[in-house]
């Protein structure tokens, strides 16, 4: 089976910007437009490097104005990432882009091996987005949960990729 379809992957996002930007709550799902992001896709100009001209979970810039020691979190990320075996069967990984020139993080996601035993990995992100007051938002549905095992695993099972893992055939029969 093709590793991209055993990968979950999490956007990290702060806690305190999601509670600023809905008063004070914290919804279970960010919007994604998704007709929009087919019209970006569709006309994006990678010399440009053009930013999406609407505002929705994945296109708003959550980290900016929001102070984090940038070279404190690459150091705890280097840690954790040391600790993986990055072979061919493990496909966990972190991607973590900031803007040096403005000192934000742009991008902070991490992608999971559903069907890997060994939670080491994950333990270690989840432990470091609770010190850090983060929550993971799932990048293809944009359902909210805390930085734990148990919400991660109702995160997942909600998703399409899971059921792929489950039966790929009846999920595309029923995408029809």
């Amino acid at each position: 089976m093709e590793d991209i379809y055993k990968k979950f992957t999490v956007s990290v996002l702060p806690q305190k910007k999601i509670e600023e930007r809905y008063f004070g709550k914290i919804p279970k799902q960010l919007e994604i437009n998704y007709g929009e992001w087919e019209i970006y896709w569709a006309n994006y100009d990678e010399e440009l490097d053009n930013e999406p001209e609407f505002e929705d979970a994945i296109s708003t810039k959550w980290w900016k104005e929001y102070y984090i020691d940038i070279e404190e979190l690459k150091i705890e990320l280097d840690k954790i990432t040391l600790d993986i075996n990055f072979d061919n069967k493990n496909v966990h990984n972190v991607k973590l882009k900031y803007s040096k020139q403005e000192n934000f993080i742009e991008n902070f996601q991490f992608s999971i091996d559903l069907i890997d035993t060994d939670f080491n990995f994950l333990n270690s992100l989840l432990e470091l987005c609770n010190q850090y007051e983060c929550l993971l938002m799932d990048k293809n549905n944009g359902n909210l949960c805390n930085p734990n095992i148990r919400e991660l695993a109702k995160l997942i099972e909600k998703s399409n990729r899971k059921k792929f893992l489950k039966n790929p055939i009846e999920l595309l029969e029923n995408m029809k």
